[in-house]
C-alpha cells in the first residue's frame, strides 16, 4: 500500500493501479478498489474506475464516497437514474454530507425533476453548501416551475458567491425580459457578454431587446455574433430571418428561414414564416407549399390555415381557401376576420347566401366593414 501511494505522489498512477491491482491479488479489500477507482478518475478512466468501484461497493456496500464517486460516474455517462440511486445509497451512509444533495439535483434537473431540484439544494443550502453552482440549479428548476421571484433569488446569491461567471446574469436577463424590465434585462446580458465574449444566449436575448426597440442593425449585429458562437444553432437564424422580413429584406430573410430549416428540418416556425415572406413578394405557389408544410408540423396553427386561405384565394383556388378557413374558425370560432374572409371567399364561389351569414356572423363580432357590406348587399 506505502509503495502505491508513493507512486501516486510521483504522479506514477499505472504503477500505483499495478501495486495495488497485486495486493488484491493476495487479498482484496474495498479500499483498495476504491483506491484504484480514485486512481482511474485521476486519469479520465470512466469505465474502469467504474469497474473498481462495483468490486469495493460488493465487497462493502456501505463504504463511504464509494456510492457518490460511482453516482458521479454513472452521470457523467449520462445513467441518470442510475446516479441518483448511488446518491440515495450515499446520503443513506453520510446524511450530512452537502455535495451529494448538489450531485444528486444536478442529475434531477436533467430528468426535469425540478422540485427535486429544489428540495436537493435546499438541503444542501441547510447543510452549509456555500457554492453558486447550488443557487444557480435551484434558480434554474424555480424558472422551471414559474416561481420567477425566488429564482431572481437566487440568481442573486449566485452572483454574490460567484460574481465573474456569466451565466447566473444571463438567466436572470431572461427573466427580467420575460416579466418587462427591460433595462434590468439589458444591464444583465451586457455583464453577461462582459464576463464572457461568448455568451451566446445573452446576444440572442440581447437582441430581441434591440429589435423590439426597432434597433434591427443592432440586433442583427448580436445574432451575427451569436451565429459565430454556434452557427448551428437553428433558432438564431430564424430570429435573425425575422428582423430581416420586417426591415424588408425578403432575399436575406428567405436565406435565413432556408438555414434555419437545413439545420432543423422540422421547424414548423421557419416554414410559417418563410411562407409569410414568400407572400410577401408575390410568390403565392412558394407560400402555399411553406404553409402546408407548417401545418403538417402544427395542425393547431391557426394563423397559418389563415393565410393560406387568403394565398389561396388570391390564386382563384377558392375551394381550398374554404376548406383552410373552415379550419381556423374550428380552432378558433371567435375571431371576425375568419367570418369576413369566409364571406370573401363564398363570393368567389358564388354562394350569395353563405356570404352575407358569414358578413352578418363577423359583423355581430365587431368587424365594422363586415357590417357595412352586410348592410349594402344582404339586407
Amino acid at each position: 500500500i506505502d509503495q502505491g501511494k508513493a507512486k501516486e505522489e510521483l504522479g506514477d498512477f499505472q504503477g500505483a493501479i499495478k501495486d495495488l491491482n497485486d495486493l488484491n491479488k493476495i487479498k482484496p479489500t474495498a479500499v483498495s478498489y476504491f483506491s484504484i477507482a480514485k486512481l482511474e478518475i485521476k486519469q479520465g478512466n470512466s469505465q474502469n474506475a467504474l469497474s473498481a468501484l462495483n468490486k469495493a461497493i460488493k465487497l462493502k456496500s456501505t463504504l463511504p464516497g464509494a456510492h457518490f464517486n460511482r453516482g458521479l460516474i454513472k452521470h457523467s455517462l449520462g445513467d441518470y437514474k442510475g446516479a441518483i440511486s448511488d446518491f440515495n445509497k450515499e446520503i443513506e451512509i453520510n446524511p450530512r454530507e452537502s455535495s451529494t444533495y448538489v450531485s444528486r439535483g444536478i442529475s434531477k434537473q436533467l430528468l426535469n425533476d425540478y422540485e427535486g431540484v429544489i428540495s436537493d439544494c435546499t438541503k444542501a443550502i441547510e447543510l452549509g453548501y456555500k457554492n453558486a453552482d447550488c443557487f444557480l440549479a435551484r434558480a434554474v428548476a424555480r424558472t422551471k416551475l414559474g416561481d420567477t421571484e425566488n429564482a431572481i433569488k437566487d440568481y442573486n446569491d449566485a452572483i454574490k458567491l460567484n460574481p465573474n461567471r456569466s451565466l447566473p446574469y444571463s438567466n436572470r436577463g431572461k427573466i427580467f425580459l420575460s416579466i418587462g424590465k427591460i433595462n434590468q434585462a439589458l444591464s444583465d446580458f451586457n455583464k453577461a457578454i462582459e464576463i464572457d465574449p461568448k455568451s451566446l444566449y445573452a446576444y440572442a436575448n440581447r437582441a430581441i431587446i434591440k429589435s423590439d426597440s426597432k434597433d434591427y442593425q443592432g440586433a442583427i449585429t448580436d445574432l451575427n455574433l451569436a451565429i459565430g458562437i454556434n452557427p448551428d444553432f437553428a433558432a438564431l437564424y430564424h430570429n435573425r430571418g425575422n428582423i430581416k422580413k420586417a426591415i424588408g429584406d425578403y432575399n436575406g430573410a428567405l436565406n435565413d428561414f432556408n438555414k434555419a430549416i437545413e439545420l432543423a428540418p422540422k421547424y414548423e416556425l421557419s416554414y410559417r414564416i418563410r411562407g409569410f415572406t414568400k407572400f410577401e413578394i408575390k410568390d403565392y405557389q412558394g407560400s402555399v407549399y411553406d404553409l402546408k408544410k407548417a401545418i403538417e408540423l402544427n395542425p393547431q396553427s391557426e394563423s397559418t390555415y389563415r393565410m393560406l386561405a387568403i394565398t389561396q384565394e388570391i390564386l382563384g383556388d377558392y375551394s381550398e381557401a374554404l376548406f383552410s378557413i373552415n379550419k381556423a374558425i374550428e380552432i378558433n370560432p371567435n375571431d371576425y376576420d375568419y367570418y369576413y374572409l369566409r364571406g370573401v371567399i363564398k363570393t368567389g364561389l358564388k354562394d350569395t347566401r353563405g356570404a352575407c351569414l358569414d358578413y352578418g356572423k363577423a359583423s355581430k363580432l365587431g368587424d365594422k366593414e363586415a357590417s357595412e357590406i352586410f348592410n349594402e348587399n344582404c339586407t
